[in-house]
Parts: structure tokens; C-alpha cells; sequence
């Protein structure tokens, strides 16, 4: 659904969408195939390349790759490819022509902090970056991390230790 609201927003954008969940994936593809210009890839970004056992939920925002506190909720364990986030930005902006990335959104169920930190220095680029927290020592984290480059711009809180932030790059 996100990839569909940036190409209402961004007509001309090139968008480069990432799902690891083999349920949702199919939607994304077909979403993606409907709006243009839109890349899809099946695999889960983190601090390294490799495989990692995924839990795939009927309530897909609750699918990730950690252990969340809804015991609840029924969940498939799924094998799924893990990439670099850093080396993968590299390659899908040099694949679209880019150079970088203008906005960036993360909201991968508690997977945000090694994410950045494989970014890296490619965050310091990013005009628009959107992502979750789910605890309140990884807000501190990304507020730290993003702290030279950008300013806190939105949030909202679903708890104490759980909400969303969007940051935006300070114009030098």
C-alpha cells in the first residue's frame, strides 16, 4: 500500500520496494505492476548477507524477523534471504540511475537499528526518512544517529515504547 501512496504523491518517482513475507510479497508485486516504475525484491534488508528464519503472521504488520510480544497471534516460520541494507542501497540506486535515495521508509518490526546502521553514511543523503521504533532504547538510537543530518520532524506514539518518526535532512 505504501509503494501506491508514494506513486500518488511522486507520479515521477522510481520507486524500489523490499518484503520478505511470502504472504504479502504477491500483493506488493501486483501493486507494483499497476503503478510503473516500481521494483520489487523478496528478501529482508539487515546488517548482513545470509538467510534467517522469518515469522510470517496473518496480521502481516506483525511479521518480522524477531520475537514480538503478541504470543496470540499465530505465526509461519519462513526461511528468508537476508541482504546488506547498505550494499543493497548501493546496488538498487546505481540499478534505477541514482545515485541515492531522496525518501526512505523503514518499518520492518524491530529490524530499524541494524538497518541504519548499515546504511551508514548514505542516511546523511536522504531528504525524507519514515520508520517505527519498538523500544524505547532503539528511538534513542535512531534520534542519535540521525541527529547530525536531519531534524525530528513527526511522531507518533502507539505507546510509550512503540511509534513512528519521520525525519527530514537539514538543508546546509
Amino acid at each position: 500500500i505504501t509503494s501506491v501512496y508514494f506513486r500518488l504523491c511522486f507520479p515521477q518517482a522510481e520507486i524500489v520496494a523490499v518484503e520478505p513475507d511470502p504472504a504479502t510479497f504477491p500483493i506488493l508485486e501486483e501493486n507494483a505492476k499497476r503503478i510503473g516504475r516500481c521494483a520489487t525484491h523478496r528478501l529482508a534488508l539487515l546488517d548482513r548477507n545470509g538467510t534467517a528464519s522469518f515469522k510470517s503472521s496473518q496480521i502481516s504488520v506483525v511479521s518480522t524477523l524477531y520475537d514480538l510480544p503478541y504470543s496470540q497471534i499465530q505465526n509461519d516460520i519462513v526461511s528468508v534471504q537476508l541482504r546488506h541494507a547498505g550494499d543493497f542501497a548501493d546496488e538498487a540506486a546505481s540499478s534505477i540511475g541514482m545515485p541515492g535515495f531522496d525518501m526512505l521508509k523503514i518499518d520492518t518490526e524491530g529490524a530499524e537499528v541494524p538497518i541504519m546502521r548499515a546504511l551508514g553514511h548514505r542516511l546523511a543523503g536522504i531528504k525524507t526518512i519514515f520508520l517505527e521504533f519498538h523500544s524505547l532504547e532503539d528511538r534513542r538510537i535512531i534520534e542519535a544517529m540521525l541527529a547530525p543530518t536531519h531534524d525530528l520532524r513527526r511522531e507518533r506514539l502507539d505507546a510509550p515504547e512503540r511509534g513512528s518518526l519521520t525525519f527530514l535532512r537539514r538543508v546546509v
